[in-house]
């Protein structure tokens, strides 16, 4: 038998069905269900009140040790730098303005690269290759 994935609407059916007293082995033949899914459906209903099925997937957690924070403030002040000084303001307005834009530059996604770029040298490091960047 393969894994199947129920609907949120069959597990409100099942549970609108056994807190209307049908028994579960019923359910299950009506609904055309394993009773064993039945029976799991309705044991978290009665344990955490939860009908929906728990969100897989998604982004991880991941930790991000001081190291690793360090290394992404530098680089991220590294391209802020560099933005401003690429814009070369000639007065007090322009120089406001290009920090403005580089503030807008940096994006979230600049930091996951940065994580990805840390963590494939911490990987190089612990195989002992030689970094050569």
């Amino acid at each position: 038998m393969t894994y199947k994935t129920r609907k949120n609407e069959d597990r409100t059916r099942i549970i609108n069905l056994y807190i209307e007293k049908m028994p579960r082995k019923e359910i299950a033949r009506i609904l055309d269900i394993n009773v064993d899914t039945v029976y799991k459906i309705i044991s978290v209903y009665q344990k955490e009140g939860r009908i929906d099925a728990i969100q897989r997937g998604g982004p991880k957690n991941t930790t991000i040790t001081k190291g690793i924070e360090e290394f992404i403030i530098d680089s991220l002040d590294g391209d802020f730098k560099n933005h401003v000084r690429r814009s070369q303001p000639n007065n007090e307005e322009e120089l406001f303005t290009a920090i403005d834009e580089a503030f807008l530059s940096v994006l979230p996604a600049d930091c996951n690269e940065y994580y990805r770029n840390m963590v494939s040298y911490l990987v190089k490091s612990l195989n002992k290759e030689i970094i050569i960047d």
